[in-house]
């Protein structure tokens, strides 16, 4: 088994994510060797291997896989397969998800050759856009999280910020067009093995209750790739630098600022919701200001603590 690809693999992200953020108007042509390099393979096996996922359409599970020493095996197929371009992705298993408030969430099980695949291509890909993304993201990225997002509001409003804004995106990954977010990701990446490996693994076909339906938009939940992709589409919504954040009413009253005015404030929140709009073409998205419940009626009292 290969040992110590976590290094190499990092030397090449960070080479990656430098040349990208150096110029934010470079494109690459040569990545798709470095998908199948046995190195990042090896990594993506040990990623896929340490989330214990369930098996795909195939039935083949990660512990089989270990128990009968088919790591090396696998691993030199796959390498194989992508150099000379014979690969294929096999349909992923559909499970419906339960959702606290109601309804279920699609999640796409891929194979567990497809998902060692799928995890190299996202050790390549991500660091060329990480480099794009604003510094105020924190979702499914690296050494990010909710937490982490929590905080930085916090502070933003003891540092004479406005309010809040919530937004939900209903059924995002489900709605993402194809066509568009192809169109984001060549503005980075103009290999054409690369891109034809995306466009593979973003028609997958979804085996659902005994029958094969094709995947003609969005990108499935449970995919190694699924974050990254949705985060890429996700910078439409603020590329116009609109400050939806910074609300002129907190508890329902005007408070003077000497900051953004309030006709200010409900320009950047209003160009937020048509920029989300222009990018989903959905109907608009929900949102309430900090002072608000639930239902969007007033609360008022002091701060918590």
């Amino acid at each position: 088994m290969a040992t110590n690809t976590t290094h190499t693999v990092r030397q090449l992200q960070r080479t990656l994510y430098a040349k990208a953020k150096q110029a934010k108007e470079a494109t690459f042509y040569s990545l798709y060797d470095k998908v199948w390099r046995e190195d990042v393979l090896w990594e993506a096996w040990q990623q896929v291997q340490a989330n214990h996922g369930a098996p795909g359409v195939d039935g083949q599970s990660i512990e089989a896989i270990v128990a009968g020493g088919q790591e090396q095996e696998m691993i030199s197929r796959l390498q194989e397969q992508l150099r000379t371009q014979t690969d294929r992705c096999q349909p992923v298993r559909r499970v419906d998800i339960p959702k606290p408030k109601g309804g279920t969430r699609p999640l796409g099980i891929a194979t567990v050759e497809d998902r060692v695949v799928q995890t190299a291509m996202k050790l390549v890909l991500e660091p060329l856009f990480e480099a794009d993304f604003h510094p105020c993201s924190y979702g499914y990225r690296p050494k990010r999280d909710a937490k982490m997002a929590s905080l930085a509001i916090k502070e933003d409003l003891y540092d004479r910020a406005w309010g809040v804004v919530e937004i939900d995106f209903q059924s995002y990954f489900t709605t993402i067009p194809h066509a568009k977010l192809m169109t984001l990701i060549r503005q980075r990446v103009v290999d054409g093995s690369l891109l034809r490996l995306i466009k593979q693994s973003l028609k997958v076909s979804v085996a659902s209750h005994g029958q094969m339906e094709p995947t003609r938009v969005g990108v499935p939940q449970g995919s190694p790739l699924s974050p990254l992709y949705s985060n890429i589409y996700g910078r439409l919504f603020g590329r116009k630098g609109t400050v939806a954040s910074m609300l002129p009413w907190i508890d329902g009253n005007p408070r003077p600022h000497s900051g953004m005015p309030r006709g200010q404030a409900h320009g950047a929140w209003s160009a937020s919701r048509r920029q989300r709009d222009l990018c989903v073409g959905r109907r608009p998205a929900r949102g309430r200001r900090v002072g608000e419940n639930q239902k969007g009626k007033p609360v008022t009292g002091e701060d918590e603590t």
